[in-house]
């Protein structure tokens, strides 16, 4: 074995914010990849907005809001996590994303739902993550 590799992990910080971890363990990736997929949803289901997302969009514009946030083309809330509109389609792509990570198989409800509420937002996310879950084949 190479003793410089060896001191290198032996000297390496502990790893102590979130998006240390993703980096490290390459989820970081899978959140971009989810960023790109937000900003294409409309071409998902195939219709434009739902008015809720239209709404919170104009409130954030107008800055009549401090819950939501603009940055760029995406919708941020508390937490710098994203908004998700509530399509079948794409949430059903997000929730794939963190439950059936490469790195760590296909994880339970609550862990599933754990992963998304750091990053994502969108209202009854469990419950659509305990549905998504339970139909799972895999976890069956």
């Amino acid at each position: 074995m190479d003793e410089s590799k060896i001191q290198a992990i032996v000297g390496w910080e502990p790893l102590t914010k979130a998006t240390e971890l993703r980096s490290f363990l390459g989820w970081q990736t899978t959140i971009d990849a989810s960023s790109k997929l937000l900003l294409n949803y409309q071409s998902l289901d195939g219709h434009v907005e739902k008015e809720e997302a239209k709404s919170l969009i104009e409130l954030a514009k107008e800055g009549k809001t401090m819950r939501f946030w603009l940055a760029g083309e995406l919708l941020y809330t508390h937490g710098c996590r994203l908004y998700v509109p509530h399509y079948r389609k794409l949430c059903k792509e997000v929730m794939k994303e963190c439950h059936e990570l490469r790195w760590a198989g296909h994880l339970e409800i609550h862990r599933t739902v754990a992963l998304l509420e750091d990053r994502y937002y969108w209202p009854h996310i469990d419950d659509d993550v305990e549905t998504y879950v339970k139909t799972c084949l895999v976890c069956q």
